[in-house]
């Protein structure tokens, strides 16, 4: 009868263990969820050292298997793994392929709360809702990082100067060359298979979805073709262009694919283009040659072109 307690003890672990075996299963799919032969092995110190645990399955919430925000060190056994800050694949995430023996420079370090596996299907099986992801290779290959928010240093994600793909899942977003929003910068509001095309290739150090507000530009904002406006003079609520040019070129007095938005409608958007809100006064003159067109970021053929323009807030 002595013995009688030990067993029950030892069938009640075999049963929790169930449980929580089958616990990690719920709310994140089947068996289907696995990659074949693929495993990631999470170490709570660096070095793969401490406790851990192996998955080889989607696991929304590392809670499941008591390893929330603890992992120092990954071991990869095949395949390739998106390992997110929160739970449910939110936050910033990262696609990692090969292992990582010491985490403690990097910004994932005992915040990873959810893993899955990443399917090869078109771009990688992934999908998502908001912020923006870069990758490592072009068309979309490769390591890869998540931003939701703002990064002043991508060093802090490991992928600084590192991306040659962009797939924008929501909002306008702004790359920068140097930290806090330095050096070069373009907006990018949709996806980009090869930077190289916008002379960023392996050069974004810093990203934001906010405006980046400059004393040199006027509060312009660049865009895939240059959208800088130049020639202007900042008063205190207002700016003046008496020339305005984009690149060298005069700005056209029309927009739209139509060219059916001029005048006002023109001179309002090149206003918006630099910070401002609205025209309240304009004047056109005869173009010679090419203008720019703010709407379409590049030169086009127009008969007029923006002068005198005052733009307020």
């Amino acid at each position: 009868m002595r013995f009688a307690p030990v067993m029950l003890a030892a069938l009640a672990g075999l049963v929790v263990t169930a449980d929580l075996a089958e616990a990690q299963r719920n709310g994140r799919g089947d068996r289907g969820d696995r990659q074949r032969g693929a495993s990631i092995t999470l170490y709570d110190a660096p070095n793969y050292q401490g406790r851990s645990v192996v998955i080889d399955f989607d696991a929304e919430n590392l809670d499941w298997v008591n390893f929330n925000d603890m992992a120092s060190s990954i071991r990869i056994s095949g395949g390739q793994w998106e390992v997110c800050v929160d739970a449910s694949y939110r936050g910033s995430c990262q696609v990692i392929d090969s292992d990582l023996p010491n985490m403690t420079q990097w910004a994932f370090n005992d915040r990873i709360s959810s893993i899955r596996p990443v399917h090869d299907q078109g771009r990688r099986g992934r999908t998502r809702d908001n912020g923006v992801t870069l990758w490592s290779g072009t068309n979309f290959t490769g390591r890869s990082v998540t931003l939701i928010e703002p990064s002043t240093n991508l060093s802090r994600q490991g992928f600084n100067d590192a991306a040659q793909s962009i797939e924008v899942h929501s909002g306008d977003w702004t790359f920068c060359q140097h930290d806090d929003f330095g050096g070069r910068c373009v907006e990018i509001d949709r996806d980009v298979r090869n930077l190289g095309t916008l002379n960023l290739n392996r050069e974004i150090t810093s990203a934001t979805n906010r405006r980046i507000p400059r004393d040199d530009d006027y509060g312009q904002r660049p865009g895939y073709g240059s959208n800088r406006v130049d020639g202007g003079v900042r008063g205190v609520a207002t700016v003046f262009f008496a020339e305005p040019t984009v690149s060298g070129y005069a700005v056209s007095a029309c927009e739209g694919g139509n060219y059916g938005r001029c005048g006002q409608s023109a001179a309002d958007d090149l206003c918006r283009t630099s910070g401002m809100n609205r025209a309240v006064y304009y004047g056109t003159v005869r173009a010679r040659g090419s203008v720019w067109s703010l709407d379409e970021r590049r030169t086009v053929q127009g008969r007029e072109a923006l002068a005198d323009v005052l733009c307020v807030r």
